[in-house]
């Protein structure tokens, strides 16, 4: 949405000033006569074409220069060519009253791109998409803390998933650490006769001591207001998560 917002209103003004300069010269050289049924179908296609497009991007006021203009080119080209450059003049008004938003290269994928913690995990954590995406998204814009705070829930559902995996009945009411208790409780419980019992302990041990790492570091600081997340820093917290949430697409 903001890359087509910026390019629309870079192509259109650039596009409406070089026509602009185009028929005030052909005026100039030829006569009135020359550009009359140009100015006409640059009205009909401001109006018809770009005049929508302009009211999807809430460019308010706009309509009805397009509209004065649309009315002139029935009759002088000079006032024709008047209103042209009045719209002009309220375009480049507009475009300096909004806020462009820049997103470098290296980042735009993680602006634009879905899935951004691969297959494996949009199959599995269909719910944590949305958040997934959003953190990409704030921390594509330079809004650590926001996109932090969208990795917390992605672990919250995380814990669900692994807390349904061990057989730990989920409150969404209760805190991490009752959660986390149990969940260490009930792996405590398992057999470790066998080589393939001992690898199901141990993954599924390192799964939560991660949540409880996470609970400590990230999500209890990030919940209150004791940190703020500079774009370094969160980009530390988004790695460490896609690399949690990958390994533990594999585990379930």
């Amino acid at each position: 949405m903001l890359r087509r917002y910026a390019t629309m209103y870079w192509s259109m003004t650039n596009e409406l000033i070089r026509e602009r300069n185009r028929l005030a010269a052909r005026v100039e050289n030829e006569g009135e006569d020359a550009v009359c049924g140009e100015i006409q179908g640059w009205s009909d296609y401001l109006r018809y074409m770009v005049e929508p497009q302009l009211a999807y991007a809430e460019f308010n006021g706009i309509s009805a220069h397009i509209g004065r203009m649309h009315h002139l080119s029935r009759g002088t080209v000079g006032a024709a060519l008047q209103a042209f450059n009045d719209l002009l003049s309220r375009l480049m008004d507009l475009v300096g009253e909004y806020r462009f938003l820049f997103v470098g290269s290296a980042l735009v994928p993680l602006y634009e791109q879905p899935r951004l913690f691969g297959d494996k995990v949009d199959t599995k954590f269909k719910k944590a998409s949305v958040d997934i995406e959003e953190a990409g998204k704030c921390l594509a814009l330079g809004r650590g803390t926001a996109a932090v705070f969208h990795m917390m829930r992605v672990l919250e559902i995380a814990l669900q998933k692994v807390s349904s995996k061990i057989g730990v009945p989920l409150d969404p009411d209760r805190n991490w650490d009752p959660i986390l208790r149990d969940m260490r409780t009930a792996i405590k419980g398992w057999s470790r006769q066998t080589s393939s019992e001992r690898r199901k302990h141990e993954r599924w041990s390192a799964a939560v001591g991660h949540l409880e790492n996470v609970k400590d570091a990230w999500r209890n600081p990030t919940m209150h207001p004791r940190h703020y997340y500079s774009q370094e820093w969160a980009s530390e917290v988004w790695e460490h998560v896609r690399l949690f949430m990958a390994r533990l697409a594999e585990l379930v």
